[in-house]
């Protein structure tokens, strides 16, 4: 379970003596302090509470953020991920190599690249089938390749052997 605690960052200080409002999210051994984008008088804080005059916007933050926590943890564990604390706050769940080969894709076809678009657009779609639904970066393993290479040989690849053996 990830602990999600907000505070003040004493290190630094602004020339009115605000400090920065972070949250620390700890889960396991590793932890990531998280910006809220604000900063608030030692004064007025308690750790949780906030008597500052965007003291609705802070806690709303901070509670965007606890949420996006819980989520993605959640998530990670129903697809039998690891935990990877850098994505938290920053509005994606794990990072999809399919949809990073799509977005790719989509930029070269921007520019015109068309050959590009479309063997991205391929492999990303070919990925998708061979292992069954959106792959991960963390997904990506001797196991994972070799059942994407028996996919291709078995499948595509089959197809155009069979015109060398003509």
């Amino acid at each position: 379970m990830a602990i999600v605690i907000p505070l003040l960052k004493k290190d630094y200080q602004s020339k009115d003596g605000a400090n920065p409002v972070y949250v620390r999210v700890q889960y396991e051994r590793t932890r990531r302090y998280i910006p809220v984008g604000h900063k608030v008088l030692e004064t007025q804080s308690n750790g949780k509470v906030f008597s500052h005059p965007k003291a609705a916007i802070i806690s709303s933050k901070i509670a965007t953020i606890v949420k996006q926590t819980e989520t993605y943890r959640a998530d990670c564990e129903l697809h039998n991920r690891p935990v990877r604390l850098n994505t938290i706050g920053t509005e994606k769940t794990s990072n999809s190599f399919t949809q990073y080969l799509n977005h790719r894709a989509k930029q070269f076809g921007e520019n015109d690249q068309i050959i590009m678009q479309w063997k991205l657009k391929r492999m990303a779609k070919e990925l998708q089938s061979a292992l069954g639904s959106d792959v991960y970066f963390e997904d990506l393993a001797a196991d994972a390749l070799r059942k994407y290479e028996t996919y291709l040989i078995q499948g595509i690849l089959k197809e155009n052997f069979d015109d060398y053996d003509n």
